[in-house]
Formats: C-alpha cells, structure tokens, sequence
C-alpha cells in the first residue's frame, strides 16, 4: 500500500523500543515478537513518532544521507508498509 506524504503515524502502545547507539530494537509487549531497524530505520520511525508526517520524514531523512527524496521514499514506503502491516504502527487521522 501507498501512503500519502500527509499521512501521520503512530507507535501502537504495546510497542516498547530499545535503542542500541544508532539502531533501535521495537518489541511487541502482547506477542513477544521483535523487529529491528537499523540506522536509516531508527531516523525515519523516530520522525515519524515527532508527529511528522511521512513526507517530512522523508526528507529528514533524504537530508541527513544527502540523497534524493525518490529514493529515500521507496524504502520508506516499503518500511512503512510492514510495520503497519505487524501493528506496530498505527495510522492516524
């Protein structure tokens, strides 16, 4: 699925993240389960937590590699996609 660069997200409550340096460790408190992420990662979803939308994290993200938009934006929606399809991000209104 396709997010609008609008679109605002947010972590689901029974997601705690631990960050190890400058990657993050998400675990789901109800499952057990865990997912990791690594630097890129850790920098979009912690934009994404600031109440930034999907675009603005994009190019926080496209700044901070000096890369282009497009091509952060791939793999941002792809990131995305996954954790709202394990619940571990929720979108919001």
């Amino acid at each position: 699925m396709s997010y609008s660069l609008d679109q605002l997200f947010r972590l689901a409550e029974n997601i705690s993240i631990t960050n190890i340096e400058d990657e993050s460790v998400l675990l789901d408190l109800n499952s057990g389960s865990y997912y990791g992420l690594n630097h890129v990662g850790t920098l979009l979803l912690n934009e994404l937590q600031q109440a930034h939308s999907l675009g603005q994290a994009i190019e926080a993200v496209s700044q901070r590699y000096q890369t282009h938009n497009r091509l952060v934006a791939d793999d941002a929606h792809k990131l995305v996609n996954q954790l709202v399809t394990q619940n571990i991000l929720l979108e919001t209104e």
